[in-house]
């Protein structure tokens, strides 16, 4: 049976300001009543998880539910990028593209600049990859002039969902 915005609601209050979720009646797991849930507990991508009726779920996926009164239809985006954030005003509904193209600067990362990297010659790359496609940006003196060109590509092609790093 799939969960409803009515069984949510009699399990769990949400605080959009917060982005908490409280137990309002005592659940399987033996969650006391007030208790704060969701916090602690995470899946595999860092998400947390909430569990209802012995099932688990994704507690931003949830929020959706809770607010909206629907599923989200496909990925919910977390804006500032931190996953543990669930406030009402943190989250978005995101295409699977949309909620790539935010993403952090890769721990990879040589220079600490998204979209630039450093050629032997000392000079700076800046390239961006979307959509299956590559865009080479040129080549700059400066790592922050090699970003700031990924950053603008990035604002052209992906608006509010670009992610500077």
């Amino acid at each position: 049976m799939e969960l409803t915005q009515e069984r949510l609601k009699e399990v769990l209050d949400y605080n959009a300001t917060t982005g908490v979720f409280t137990r309002k009646i005592s659940g399987s797991t033996a969650v006391k009543v007030g208790r704060v849930v969701g916090s602690g507990v995470t899946v595999k991508a860092n998400y947390f998880k909430v569990f209802i009726d012995a099932q688990a779920y994704i507690a931003h996926r949830l929020v959706w539910l809770y607010v909206h009164g629907t599923w989200p239809k496909h990925f919910i985006d977390h804006v500032n990028g931190d996953r543990h954030d669930n406030r009402l005003c943190n989250l978005r509904e995101a295409s699977s593209r949309q909620n790539m193209v935010n993403s952090k600067l890769s721990k990879a990362s040589t220079t600490g600049y998204k979209g630039a990297t450093v050629l032997p010659s000392g000079r700076f790359r800046s390239k961006l990859h979307s959509g299956g496609q590559v865009y080479h940006l040129g080549v700059f003196d400066t790592v922050e002039e090699a970003h700031q060109a990924y950053c603008d590509k990035a604002d052209e092609l992906h608006g509010d969902f670009a992610n500077h790093g």
